[in-house]
């Protein structure tokens, strides 16, 4: 029964437009927000916020067929930063009389990173297939990232999550080398005293 509801629903928002679907993004781990979905084009990109320590996810359902071509734009605020992400899609499945129906799916799904803006790209840092989690450095600066597959069916589903992790300076690493090493003689002189 309640397959049946979400199914109507997915279907209904497809006679919207050229465009339906519907996108959740939480910044930072600040509460769920959504937006039309492919809100996500180039000239209007979901946006991801500032990077910092807590995730920023964005999870979109879309229920048009055909091309997936869809961004989304965050900032990095410190110099070298590591942003770590994910992305996966889905199939939308119910079951029909004791069979599996997939109402949706999205083939040769990628999603690319890529320093600028979706209107003026910059340097590009690879291309990450589905459930492949990613580290890359980057510096201060915006970045995007793009999604690319194929929608089959209504209902396909894709998620993505990045967050922000300062990488040490060689400096501080080498106080904190220096700070565990006078720890440890110290140590062992009062042992041999």
């Amino acid at each position: 029964m309640i397959t049946r509801h979400l199914l109507v629903s997915l279907l209904a928002v497809a006679g919207a437009s050229a465009n339906a679907g519907i996108v959740y993004i939480s910044q930072n781990g600040g509460a769920l927000v959504s937006q039309p979905a492919m809100t996500g084009a180039a000239v209007n990109p979901y946006l991801l916020g500032t990077l910092n320590s807590n995730f920023s996810v964005l999870f979109a359902t879309l229920v048009v067929p055909g091309p997936l071509n869809e961004f989304a734009t965050f900032s990095v605020p410190a110099a070298s930063n590591t942003a770590i992400g994910v992305s996966n899609t889905y199939n939308l499945v119910f079951n029909a009389g004791g069979a599996a129906v997939t109402l949706g799916s999205i083939s040769n799904f990628a999603v690319g990173l890529f320093a600028g803006l979706p209107t003026a790209p910059g340097t590009g840092y690879g291309s990450f297939a589905a459930g492949q989690t990613f580290t890359v450095a980057l510096n201060p600066g915006d970045y995007y990232l793009g999604f690319t597959g194929s929608v089959v069916g209504r209902g396909s589903q894709y998620s993505a999550a990045l967050t922000s992790r300062l990488i040490p300076e060689p400096a501080s690493v080498s106080l904190v080398l220096l700070a565990l090493a006078a720890a440890g003689l110290a140590s062992r002189r009062r042992v041999a005293a």
